[in-house]
């Protein structure tokens, strides 16, 4: 990512091997978000095309834990519930979301 001057590096759950639990894709996100170790990360949530839904509260805590460069979620999900759920981790603008 560095080597062609991106901003960010976003990536969705995989859709083919889905993760089972929320620990499973940190872990894929992880071991992605290494490769680009100076660029900032964003998951993107976008469950309607991945029907993997999990707690993207959760998803941040344990994002926010794991990956250094863990910078916000792309939300794209029809569940209001998580996405104010989220809104708690993001410490007054640390971790950004965008919709």
């Amino acid at each position: 990512a560095a080597s062609v001057d991106v901003d960010a590096v976003a990536v969705m759950c995989p859709t083919l091997f889905k993760p089972t639990c929320i620990r499973n894709l940190v872990a894929y996100l992880q071991e992605i978000a290494k490769h680009a170790p100076s660029t900032p990360f964003l998951y993107y949530d976008i469950n309607v095309l991945t029907n993997v839904v999990f707690d993207t509260a959760e998803v941040i805590k344990q994002c926010k834990a794991a990956i250094p460069t863990f910078s916000g979620i792309k939300y794209s999900c029809r569940e209001v519930g998580y996405y104010d759920a989220a809104l708690m981790h993001c410490e007054n603008g640390r971790y950004k979301i965008a919709v």
